[in-house]
């Protein structure tokens, strides 16, 4: 979209239309506006009309009518302005769209306070950025109807930093302030801030806001002031005069020698400086996997937390000291050779990895690049290939993106994918492969399918990804009769619009269910016509009567429109019943519905799991009943899936993998 089609109409204000991302920003400007204009009361719905207005009051509060009507039309994208079409009165417009983009639940609200009360600082994010943020959801808060003490902001806000060393000295100085105040805590950060970025010492900050006068008169500058320093008290020791991070009770190495006693001199540097360590908590994984080799550009050396991978080995004389970004100390206790099978494309390179040094307390294997560079060995980085590693122009490894990370291709870890692949999976694995399968019928899938290998001591637990995608209300559901016989009656409805369009041009999904066995089709339809539709059913009525050597006998619907004309003419000339249920009573059809209400919640889990892209809801929706007519269903089948009513065998299951899953593809020779 380019910048003339995302400005307002107006000549005098320039504000960006609202599109899907902007609504408060926008919301606000336009109040603004609209107040300035003399027009908010007719869009917040305080200015009305009574029955004593005279002509010329109905003809003015009419003119503000339409000027208020037209400004919001004028300030919103196209992308937008389905949502409002059709619609005269603007009070009845705000409401639309502040219900869509700014909904005020229970649910929205709990989600918006978890937010708010776990934020922290993002890396590369200033602190100046930071704060905005922190504001900005603290402003989401308050719309949501909720009152922020000062208090609970103050804490929120030093709570924000705390795990940042650099910051933890000033926090610890705050927190022990008594008459302390949201904009004492920002304003100090941002002062820190600049005192880090120019190069200005812990120790300078700290005595900086020690001499503080907090606005008190009489106070001479440069010098501590007794009173303001006897006010700080730590939270260890409980002693006035020093904060947490300067006490000597919990921190004996800071307390200085005493006059008189001979200088230690210098403690030595660690032999191997490392700049970036690893954590467990990005490798997205319980314990760390000796067939994995993540590449560190700040590593001197290659380094390895296992044991058993060392061919040759040497225990060191004295433990080596390595260095971690976060400034702790882990140490080396040995030195040796590690072979590694490193895959690059369609081969198998043998790569010796000498003077590996073995530190146990190590999070995972790195692989030095400086000790590649050191070695003659080039190192490339460009999209799509990734990292790859080459030596004299001969490409030597490929490498695996995983986060933030570059990971090396190797045999070993291939071999530990498909070994893990086909030892015991907990029920929360399955679950997920299942395309989020509630844990009950997850249970039953094991005796009534065959490939499952399920822990089942194990537990799904609590599935964030479902709460998310299943927040809906209850439909009704009235008991029903059901059919003796596949295809004597089919349900059908459509879902959408669904946004964004698929990578295959969809933008609405037919779905056919078969009333008897529970059998589930869908369809992409670029558009809801008739004729559309039409082309789309004569594909599925050829494809299961000639499966099933049936006639489809009826077809129940709601009576949209996309089954009028040529489809109902079609049923006609076909000896097909078609029943439609009473207008706004989505639960008469409630087969269809449920089943598009189930399809559209565990698409939105799996989105919600693996950030796949939205624009593959239909290849995912495709997925979903695959996987729901291999499924248990709530319904009367005696105890049969839906895949097995219809083909009258149990279906295999052994293939299916988490969605989302990387996936290796084999390309044989050519002979």
């Amino acid at each position: 979209m380019d910048s003339d089609e995302r400005k307002s109409g107006s000549d005098t204000y320039h504000i960006s239309k609202l599109t899907e991302t902007n609504y408060r920003t926008w919301a606000q400007q336009m109040r603004w506006i609209l107040d300035e204009k003399d027009i908010l009361g007719i869009v917040d719905g305080g200015t009305k009309l009574d029955d004593t207005a005279t002509d010329d009051e109905q003809t003015q509060y009419e003119r503000k009518v339409k000027k208020a009507r037209s400004m919001i039309g004028a300030a919103v994208s196209d992308s937008v302005m389905i949502y409002i079409e059709g619609m005269d009165d603007p009070a009845e417009m705000w409401k639309v769209l502040e219900e869509k983009y700014n909904p005020k639940t229970k649910v929205t609200l709990r989600q918006t306070l978890r937010e708010f009360n776990t934020v922290r600082r993002l890396d590369g994010f200033s602190m100046e950025q930071h704060l905005q943020r922190v504001q900005r959801l603290k402003r989401k808060v308050e719309e949501q109807g909720e009152t922020v003490s000062p208090e609970s902001y103050c804490g929120i806000l030093l709570n924000s930093v705390a795990d940042d060393e650099k910051y933890k000295t000033i926090v610890d100085i705050l927190e022990s302030q008594e008459d302390l105040k949201p904009a004492m805590i920002i304003n100090r950060l941002m002062e820190e801030e600049r005192k880090i970025l120019g190069g200005v010492g812990s120790e300078e900050s700290k005595t900086a806001l020690l001499t503080s006068n907090r606005g008190k008169k009489g106070h001479g500058q440069g010098k501590p002031d007794g009173k303001s320093k006897l006010t700080l008290k730590c939270k260890h020791c409980e002693k006035k005069g020093h904060v947490e991070a300067d006490c000597w009770t919990k921190y004996p190495e800071k307390r200085p020698e005493k006059s008189g006693s001979k200088s230690k001199g210098k403690k030595e540097e660690a032999k191997y400086a490392m700049t970036a360590m690893v954590r467990k908590a990005d490798l997205g994984r319980s314990e760390p996997e000796s067939a994995h080799w993540y590449l560190d550009s700040g590593a001197s050396e290659h380094f390895s937390p296992f044991r058993e991978l060392f061919e040759t080995f040497k225990e060191l004389d004295k433990p080596c000291e390595i260095m971690t970004a976060e400034g702790t100390t882990i140490y080396g206790t040995g030195i040796g050779k590690i072979t590694v099978e490193a895959i690059a494309d369609d081969k198998i390179n043998i790569l010796e990895l000498n003077n590996v040094i073995y530190a146990p307390k190590m999070d995972a294997n790195l692989l030095s690049t400086i000790t590649l560079y050191d070695k003659d060995y080039e190192i490339s980085m460009r999209r799509p290939q990734g990292m790859t590693i080459f030596k004299d122009g001969n490409l030597v490894a490929n490498t695996v993106r995983e986060g933030r990370l570059f990971r090396l291709k190797t045999v070993q870890m291939l071999n530990a994918e498909a070994k893990a692949a086909k030892t015991q999976q907990s029920i929360d694995v399955w679950h997920r492969r299942l395309g989020h399968l509630g844990e009950t019928n997850v249970r039953k899938l094991v005796d009534l399918t065959d490939g499952m290998n399920v822990d089942l001591e194990t537990t799904v637990g609590i599935c964030g990804h479902c709460l998310e995608g299943k927040q809906t209300r209850r439909i009704s559901d009235k008991p029903r009769t059901r059919a003796t016989e596949p295809l004597e009656l089919i349900h059908s409805d459509t879902t959408g619009q669904i946004t964004p369009t698929s990578i295959g041009g969809a933008n609405y999904a037919g779905t056919f269910t078969d009333d008897a066995t529970g059998m589930t089709f869908i369809v992409p339809m670029k558009g809801k016509s008739a004729a559309e539709l039409l082309e789309r059913f004569k594909e599925f009525k050829e494809e299961v009567e000639n499966q099933l050597g049936r006639k489809i006998k009826r077809l129940r619907t709601d009576g949209g429109g996309e089954y009028k004309k040529a489809f109902e003419k079609y049923l006609k000339q076909h000896g097909i019943i078609h029943e439609t249920t009473a207008p706004y009573s989505p639960e008469q059809n409630g087969v269809s519905e449920r089943a598009n209400r189930t399809i559209m919640e565990r698409v939105k889990a799996i989105l919600a799991e693996t950030g796949l892209p939205k624009n593959l809801w239909m290849e995912l929706a495709s997925t979903v009943i695959y996987l729901k007519n291999r499924s248990p269903t709530r319904s009367s089948l005696d105890g049969r899936m839906p895949y097995e009513a219809w083909h009258n065998k149990k279906p295999d299951v052994s293939h299916l993998r988490i969605l989302g899953s990387v996936a290796y593809v084999h390309i044989p020779k050519k002979k």
